[in-house]
């Protein structure tokens, strides 16, 4: 049986969409948004991240100046002793709630090169 998840999503808020536009798709803990701020220097595309989070607030407000393309989705952490990352389940949230036809499914510590985005759309 599949895994529940509490989803709170952020709407990118300076997104502008276009039927061609590639999305940048991603999971990734707080731990990585440094990391995943300097790909928004290389990627000026739309992007679907999920956000795997302890405590909601914290988490908000360390998602918050990244927002202009990027819709964050913050799962909360199942705190059950035992249990593993769900890679899954946050890989399938931000794939399910990406707002475009194409998406580059990435590992959260991948750094495009700088023209990637243009190569794609």
């Amino acid at each position: 049986h599949g895994a529940q998840a509490m989803v709170h999503t952020l709407l990118a808020t300076d997104v502008v969409l276009n039927v061609h536009d590639v999305s940048w798709v991603t999971q990734l803990t707080p731990d990585r948004l440094n990391l995943f701020a300097q790909m928004l220097q290389r990627w000026p595309g739309p992007a679907s991240a999920t956000v795997y989070v302890h405590d909601l607030e914290e988490a908000l407000k360390a998602v918050y100046p990244l927002r202009g393309r990027v819709d964050f989705h913050l799962v909360l952490a199942d705190l059950h002793p035992g249990r593993l990352y769900p890679v899954n389940t946050l890989r399938n949230v931000a794939i399910n709630k990406c707002r475009t036809h194409w998406m580059a499914l990435v590992d959260a510590d991948f750094i495009p090169n700088e023209d990637l985005y243009a190569q794609l759309v």
